[in-house]
C-alpha cells in the first residue's frame, strides 16, 4: 500500500472503509477480504504507473495482471491490488490521511459507490447489491460523523455526478430512510 499512495494512489473500497470506520470506532458492517487494495488515481498522474509497475513487479513478486488504461491489476500470491484510473476532479480535500494511509473521503467514496449502485440490478447481482449498500450506509455514518463540511461536499459530489433521474434519487431516498432506522436500534 505504501508504494501506490507514495505514487499519487488513494484507497478507496473494503479497505479505505475499514480503516476509516476503525479509525472513527464505528463497527464494519460487512466480511471483507483482507488481501484485495483498491486505489484510485488521477489520470494526470499516469506517468506514476510506470514506477508502481517496476516497483511492484521487479522488487516485490507482483504481475501485472490488467491493463486498459482505466483499470490496472497487479496480483502476487497473497495480495491483489487495482488502481483505477479516472479523469473526474479528486481535489486535495477529497483525499484524507489516517496513519500512514491516503485515503478519499467518505464523500468522494459514498459518490463513487452510490453510481455503481444505481446501475445494480439485484435480480442478477443481490450480493454485490447488498455489499454496496452496507458500505453505503457505513459512509453515511461516517459522513454524519465528520459533520457539515463533509455533508455539503457530498451535496456537491452527488450533484456533479448523478443528474438526479427519478431512479437515483428514489434510490437515496431508500439508503436515507434505512440510515435514518438503523440509528434508531
Amino acid at each position: 500500500m505504501r508504494i501506490c499512495n507514495a505514487h499519487h494512489c488513494f484507497l478507496i473500497g473494503g479497505t479505505a472503509l475499514e480503516i476509516l470506520m476503525n479509525s472513527n470506532h464505528l463497527k464494519f458492517n460487512r466480511k471483507r477480504s483482507d488481501n484485495d487494495f483498491d486505489f484510485v488515481m488521477r489520470i494526470s498522474n499516469s506517468p506514476h504507473l510506470k514506477v508502481i509497475d517496476r516497483e511492484l513487479c521487479h522488487l516485490r513478486d507482483f504481475t501485472k495482471t490488467g491493463d486498459d488504461r482505466i483499470m490496472v491489476n497487479f496480483n502476487s500470491d497473497l495480495v491483489e491490488v487495482d488502481i483505477l484510473v479516472t479523469a473526474e476532479k479528486i481535489d486535495q480535500q477529497d483525499i484524507l490521511t489516517v496513519g500512514d494511509y491516503k485515503i478519499m473521503s467518505p464523500a468522494w467514496m459514498f459518490t463513487s459507490k452510490f453510481s455503481r449502485y444505481i446501475s445494480i440490478d439485484p435480480r442478477f447481482n443481490q450480493e454485490k447489491f447488498e455489499s454496496d449498500r452496507n458500505d453505503l450506509l457505513d459512509l453515511l455514518s461516517m459522513i454524519n460523523l465528520s459533520g457539515g463540511e463533509e455533508i455539503t461536499r457530498l451535496e456537491k459530489l452527488l450533484g456533479q455526478v448523478i443528474d438526479f433521474e427519478e431512479k437515483a434519487v428514489i434510490k437515496l431516498q431508500e439508503l436515507v430512510i434505512q440510515y435514518n432506522k438503523s440509528r434508531l436500534h
